[in-house]
């Protein structure tokens, strides 16, 4: 294990700024059973039922977190668009809005 890479299967990262993205697999596996599916056949066999897409592994961790707690910095909120209301003023996304921003200023539009 692994036996897949990351691009074979998809899965979820944190960014700089400790936002969980997900993302989905963009290549065919090269072997017949990913690592998750691997994982799955071994948990299977102690008679553990486990989920196989990535996603389905996110939607457990939220499902398995206490409601209505105040859980400070963790927030898990699954999202389709860009979250411009960032903790912090650093990382990829911020610098490049800050470079068009001063770009803008600079140059008008």
């Amino acid at each position: 294990m692994p036996a897949s890479l990351p691009s074979e299967i998809g899965g979820t990262f944190t960014n700089s700024q400790k936002v969980i993205q997900e993302f989905g697999n963009v290549l065919k596996s090269g072997i017949q059973s990913t690592s998750l599916e691997q994982l799955k056949g071994i948990l299977s066999e102690f008679g553990i039922d486990a989920p196989v897409m990535p996603h389905e592994i996110l939607m457990e961790v939220i499902s398995l977190l206490p409601e209505g707690k105040d859980h400070g910095k963790l927030l898990m909120r699954p999202t389709k668009e860009d979250n411009n209301k960032r903790h912090y003023q650093h990382g990829c996304d911020a610098i490049t809005r800050r470079f068009a921003e001063d770009f803008n200023n600079a140059f008008g539009n």
